[in-house]
């Protein structure tokens, strides 16, 4: 019975990572395009700051552990090798996140970061 409950997760964890891959990418091009759309910035306000610097960063650390996870997965051979074209989306999405909590505190502090 064990042995059936573990095979249909493992059978379904290609569908679970697809779905939080769709909405940590949703919620990171949130936070990006809020950047954008509001930078330069002059002054400190707390929204701004919350979004920019400490939920850019939590999503930054949630990337990191989906990647973790998902590299562990394709080495040991439980996904194909296609899987790495999610591993690039990844790098592209944390290129552009990892950008908004350094652009914020540059732009407060009239410096390059």
């Amino acid at each position: 019975m064990l042995g059936d409950s573990c095979r249909s997760f493992r059978e379904r964890l290609p569908l679970y990572l697809v779905a939080v891959c769709a909405v940590l990418s949703l919620l990171s091009f949130a936070v990006v395009f809020q950047s954008a759309d509001t930078e330069p910035y002059f002054a400190f306000y707390w929204r701004d700051a919350v979004t920019q610097v400490f939920v850019a960063i939590a999503l930054l650390v949630l990337w990191i552990e989906y990647l973790v996870l998902l590299i562990a997965a394709i080495l040991r051979k439980i996904f194909t090798a296609w899987w790495w074209l999610v591993v690039a989306w990844v790098a592209v999405v944390m290129l552009y996140l990892h950008l908004c909590p350094f652009g914020y505190i540059s732009d407060l502090t009239g410096g390059p970061m």
